[in-house]
């Protein structure tokens, strides 16, 4: 077939096919096993796969368990269990990048970078954490995991809020992981105190999170090329009450709340970096629900336009913005109702060519 069809066709046909049927295709012959481990191809099969969102997969944790669940985006019907590296650990996720997702295990604290398409992974090496000080009561760690092109390479970031004695917030403690090196390094301080345990939101290269200046309420971003942070412009006409950080169409989102369950709003920064891009998407009127939804998440739009929202408490729904409805999301084979989520698009990125670095198959 190779001599019959040019490479550049086969290259667009096979391109546009689920990296599960990639794998079992490098077992077709010599010619396709070669094609299949270019990392020219797999840059072109990750950025259509990005692209048309063909070969996504929602992939959460239920609490308190020692489970990990993919679910078919575009289905959304049945969970299938996974075989991660963490064993009989409580999985925690801290973020996903071009089909690569970092987890940890909530009792030992081991970390680790795992392609779920291919199995490959790579344990990250604990860092050298600081002693506490006398006058610290309280660290609070929050992470995020990004690719920086330049050094093509993947970075998780670390990022320890501080607390004195007083309960005044003192400082943050940043230290960046790069795959390539396999180490980690501390870079400055920042000055912002970074709010929740929620993983960080990667949009336009960079992370983020809700944060505060000890004055007022902020979104905070790192980013991956220049390792800097800096402050979002937020929503100006928008309630004070800033919640939960997504995305939507490549687009960040904020969700922000009007009284206790009154009324909650989702925006969307249409052109990046720019404040007056602040578009509110929808709002939802709620003054009679019992349970009233808070800190909503925007995961991502469904094909039937509904969008997919983790909320507060760990429940994922579908949000209809035409009807202005509501309803929960029922996924077969988890009896569970609070969930840990990351959206993972199906890849052949391999830890083992980033810089040399050696990963590990997963048994």
């Amino acid at each position: 077939m190779a001599s019959i069809i040019p490479e550049e066709i086969m290259v667009d046909i096979l391109s546009r096919l689920p990296a599960k049927s990639l794998l079992r295709f490098r077992c077709v012959c010599k010619s396709w096993y070669t094609l299949l481990h270019r990392p020219s191809f797999i840059q072109i099969h990750l950025n259509r796969a990005v692209e048309t969102e063909n070969d996504r997969k929602i992939i959460l944790t239920c609490s308190g368990t020692r489970s990990l669940y993919s679910v078919d985006y575009d289905a959304c019907d049945k969970a299938v269990l996974l075989k991660h590296p963490l064993g009989k650990s409580v999985v925690e996720l801290l973020g996903s990048c071009n089909g690569l997702l970092c987890t940890k295990a909530s009792d030992t604290g081991d970390m680790f970078i795992w392609n779920p398409s291919t199995g490959e992974y790579n344990i990250v090496p604990k860092t050298d954490t600081k002693p506490w000080n006398d006058s610290e009561v309280w660290r609070l760690a929050v992470f995020g995991f990004a690719f920086d092109p330049m050094i093509h390479d993947y970075k998780l970031v670390k990022i320890v809020s501080i607390y004195k004695a007083d309960i005044h917030f003192c400082e943050s403690e940043v230290e960046v992981y790069t795959l390539g090196s396999n180490s980690w390094r501390r870079i400055p301080h920042i000055p912002f105190k970074i709010f929740g345990y929620y993983a960080g939101v990667l949009v336009n290269g960079a992370l983020h999170w809700m944060a505060s200046n000890g004055s007022s309420e902020l979104i905070a971003s790192f980013d991956a090329i220049t390792e800097e942070c800096r402050e979002i412009p937020k929503p100006q006409s928008a309630s004070e009450q800033l919640f939960n950080l997504g995305v939507l169409g490549g687009c960040l989102c904020v969700s922000t709340a009007h009284g206790v369950g009154v009324m909650i709003e989702l925006w969307m920064m249409k052109d990046y970096g720019v404040g007056e891009s602040w578009t509110k998407i929808f709002t939802i009127l709620q003054p009679m629900r019992t349970t009233p939804l808070r800190y909503l998440k925007p995961l991502g739009y469904m094909k039937n336009d509904e969008i997919l929202v983790e909320r507060g408490d760990g429940k994922l729904v579908l949000y209809n913005p035409i009807a202005a409805t509501i309803r929960d999301l029922c996924i077969q084979g988890i009896s569970a109702t609070w969930f840990n989520t990351e959206i993972l698009v199906g890849s052949l990125v391999s830890l083992y060519t980033q810089n040399g670095v050696d990963g590990q198959q997963q048994a």
